[in-house]
């Protein structure tokens, strides 16, 4: 698949979900070391976390506060999040998916080559990419999206007109499942769950469009139940087939004009 010129991505996040580790600041201090280079800055976030497990005494929902460490580069447009059960890297600052697989697999390399991290088993990879699509000074939002995907005024509808909307959909594929979202006019870029204490750290604001607009929210994972051993080599090859499904909806959701402006075409 080709390279965008002017891919509208404007966040991207990878993660990578072991067993969890109980002290997740004696985990940090060995790894940042090992990634200072490129992410010189660190800072512990707290942050509550609600759990909710269904068992035979009913629904049991509990709140606890998570500790998550950022190492983030100097520029602010990068960060790793290590929490007790994950090792993520996410971005503001995306030009091509080589690019993001290589920095993501750097950290992973190295945390797996920290004794004191430990991280030998791999349970789930996965991978959030949050699109913004404006179209351009002579062009309507329609042009951009197949029609199913977009939601729209309803016909003969008299004086309603559409605010906002979202579509919505999952899809089974041959590693995972896939979440596709659609969301035209929504009150923020990022969705809410990624408008975290993490996020607002970097500065991670993302401007709002003036006009119509819609993002792209499109979210991918691979599970391993029961977890596997690390390899470096096989988890790259995961990472791209977790990947790859994600830019095939893409393509298969915007119009062969958007293509085209997003190649500097038009």
């Amino acid at each position: 698949m080709a390279r965008l010129q002017q891919a509208p991505v404007v966040y991207v996040l990878g993660v990578v979900r072991f067993p969890r580790m109980v002290d997740v600041d004696r985990l940090a201090a060995a790894l940042h070391p090992h990634l200072r280079s490129d992410y010189p800055t660190a800072v512990p976030i707290d942050a509550p976390h609600v759990s909710v497990t269904v068992g035979d005494e009913g629904i049991n929902v509990q709140q606890e506060t998570i500790r998550t460490w950022q190492f983030t580069s100097l520029n602010r447009g990068w960060a790793v999040i290590l929490n007790p059960g994950t090792i993520g890297l996410h971005t503001v600052a995306y030009t091509d998916n080589r690019d993001f697989l290589a920095r993501f697999a750097n950290c992973i390399e190295a945390a797996s080559q920290v004794p004191e991290v430990g991280i030998e088993l791999v349970e789930a990879v996965a991978f959030r990419y949050v699109s913004r699509v404006v179209p351009g000074p002579d062009g309507e939002l329609a042009d951009y999206f197949i029609p199913t995907v977009l939601p729209a005024d309803l016909p003969d509808a008299g004086e309603l007109r559409l605010q906002d909307g979202i579509f919505a959909a999952r899809y089974a594929t041959g590693c995972g499942n896939l979440r596709l979202q659609v969301l035209r006019r929504p009150p923020s870029v990022l969705p809410p769950e990624l408008n975290t204490p993490v996020t607002h750290a970097n500065g991670w604001t993302l401007d709002m469009p003036e006009g119509d607009f819609a993002v792209i929210d499109l979210d991918h994972g691979m599970t391993f139940d029961p977890p596997v051993r690390l390899d470096l080599t096989r988890l790259k090859d995961d990472m791209t087939r977790v990947r790859r499904p994600i830019r095939g909806v893409f393509d298969r959701i915007v119009t062969r004009h958007a293509l085209t402006v997003w190649n500097g075409e038009a």
